[in-house]
């Protein structure tokens, strides 16, 4: 377990691309962690190679890895995994299902109360945006043939931080829907996929956000 009480962030779009920061920033050495590794929104997704290249990573590091799909496990496996963690890593994929197996799962209040005890928190693309208060300003950058949102109306994320991370830009793949979300939505922090956001502090009042790159 973590520091006490100090919340620390790893936000990310493309993780496999800046794993090898994360030893600067985590509270003890990596080899002696067990990642909670939660790939689950990458599951209605046709493209899911960075969940690989994650766990690869990791494992690189040396890290100890407990994956656990918050979509099919039971509730005390879920609860078993996030409590054991050092770090919980969740993937990328699709927000908005991420979203909706974190509260019917109930793994996200788990999640919650590890991260604010200590527990540091490993994001990627909708793992990175999941952290925040609210999650809309991500919808161009998801399908809603892959999991349709269109009926959704609460797009609370685990405010964690209020900081909102838009993953993907410069990324020819996504630059047309990273423009549309930084139109709409001018307060987002956008990263590349060579970069990671960290974040440290004790609650949303005392923040200490730096912005690192790969």
């Amino acid at each position: 377990m973590a520091t006490l009480g100090r919340m620390n962030l790893f936000l990310t779009s493309y993780f496999a691309k800046v794993a090898h920061l994360l030893p600067t920033i985590s509270d003890k050495p990596l080899a002696e962690c067990t990642i909670a590794f939660i790939p689950t929104a990458a599951a209605v997704e046709d493209v899911d190679f960075y969940v690989a290249e994650a766990r690869q990573a990791l494992a690189d590091l040396g890290a100890t890895i407990r994956e656990v799909d918050i979509a099919s496990a039971d509730a005390a496996t879920v609860a078993a995994a996030i409590d054991a963690a050092d770090c919980i890593y969740v993937s990328g994929g699709h927000t908005f299902y991420l979203i909706k197996q974190l509260r019917d799962s109930g793994a996200g209040s788990l999640i919650v109360k590890a991260v604010r005890q200590g527990t540091t928190y490993i994001g990627e693309s909708a793992g990175s945006a999941v952290a925040a208060d609210d999650c809309a300003y991500i919808r161009p950058l998801e399908d809603p043939e892959s999991f349709d949102f269109h009926s959704m109306t609460d797009f609370a994320g685990l405010s964690l931080t209020t900081t909102r991370v838009l993953p993907h830009k410069h990324n020819p793949m996504f630059e047309s829907a990273v423009d549309q979300a930084i139109a709409a939505h001018p307060e987002v922090l956008a990263i590349t996929d060579s970069q990671a956001v960290h974040i440290t502090g004790s609650d949303h009042g005392s923040e200490t956000i730096m912005v690192v790159s790969g």
